[in-house]
């Protein structure tokens, strides 16, 4: 689970919504539909780097993978060798984030519970509300799992460890060897032909459930 987190830090939610109407004009009763003259970080438009242009627009302090800091990250644990599941759930408000796993290259399954064409990349991007599934055949040591901010300069990045053997965890800053990587998920996602169907009943897929200490 991916986040972006102000709560705790000196402002609340709500300090950032107000900030928010001032810098666009005051809101109508009946919610925030009064700035219309504001880009929310959507896939298109602004200056910030491609493919999607406005990176939001809330600077954030932290980023969090399963509620936790990088410099008390959540430790997934496994074997060597042992092939397993991720499920990557966006629950920013105004982040995309593109994720990569150290020294591992994902193949990518599900879409939004929906399957897709398995496809192999480096590194993935997941917008808001954003759901993806990715297998990964996982190698010997302590690897970090990266979430990096889009677009965005402060804050750092979200960071989990996929630990299967002996090693030194990686510093709260790093970035994985394999960043940016040669291929990114998406631009598209191609569905399968099993007409909404989760997974193929003939291979189940073994599903590692993973909790973070």
């Amino acid at each position: 689970m991916l986040d972006d987190w102000v709560d705790g830090t000196g402002r609340t939610p709500d300090d950032v919504l107000a900030k928010l109407i001032a810098d666009g004009g005051p809101a109508p009763s009946g919610g925030m539909g009064g700035m219309g003259g504001m880009d929310h970080g959507g896939h298109g438009g602004g200056n910030a780097p491609q493919p999607w242009g406005d990176a939001g627009d809330v600077t954030y302090p932290n980023f969090l993978i399963n509620g936790r800091v990088p410099t008390a990250p959540a430790t997934f644990e496994a074997k060597p060798g042992q092939r397993v599941r991720i499920r990557l759930i966006n629950a920013a408000s105004d982040t995309i984030f593109t994720v990569a796993l150290g020294g591992h290259r994902l193949t990518v399954t599900h879409s939004d519970g929906f399957p897709v064409e398995p496809r192999e990349v480096d590194a993935l991007y997941l917008g808001m509300g954003e759901r993806y599934d990715a297998l990964v055949t996982l190698g010997d040591g302590v690897f970090p799992l990266v979430a990096r901010p889009f677009g965005k300069t402060e804050g750092g990045q979200g960071l989990a460890l996929v630990r299967t053997g002996s090693g030194q965890a990686p510093a709260p800053t790093c970035r994985p060897p394999n960043w940016p990587g040669a291929s990114c998920w998406p631009p598209t996602c191609v569905p399968t032909s099993r007409s909404g169907c989760l997974h193929d009943r003939r291979t189940p897929p073994r599903t590692c459930r993973w909790r973070g200490r």
